[in-house]
């Protein structure tokens, strides 16, 4: 490459004229504010695993099984009682 084409090669960018905007927002300027956000809230999410031992605790303080088979085992026990059977 000869040297007029390296001369003009590297002025070629700077011929171009910088147009600057008369309306709408400039980003280069420094006094153009940014949106603030605003801080995080904080949510606790509760686990599979919380969920059903707060269940269970419920359960327990009522006096009630944990789980529903032995009611029902429980419930015909007692009606067979009731009318006599064994």
């Amino acid at each position: 490459m000869s040297e007029s084409n390296k001369a003009s090669a590297g002025t070629s960018s700077a011929s171009i004229p910088m147009v600057i905007p008369k309306q709408g927002p400039v980003y280069s300027q420094p006094n153009v504010k940014a949106p603030v956000m605003c801080k995080p809230k904080i949510m606790t999410l509760k686990s599979a695993a919380l969920l059903k031992q707060e269940e269970t605790a419920k359960q327990a303080q009522q006096g009630r099984p944990t789980t529903g088979a032995p009611a029902a085992e429980e419930e015909q026990h007692e009606q067979h009682h009731e009318y006599g059977y064994a």
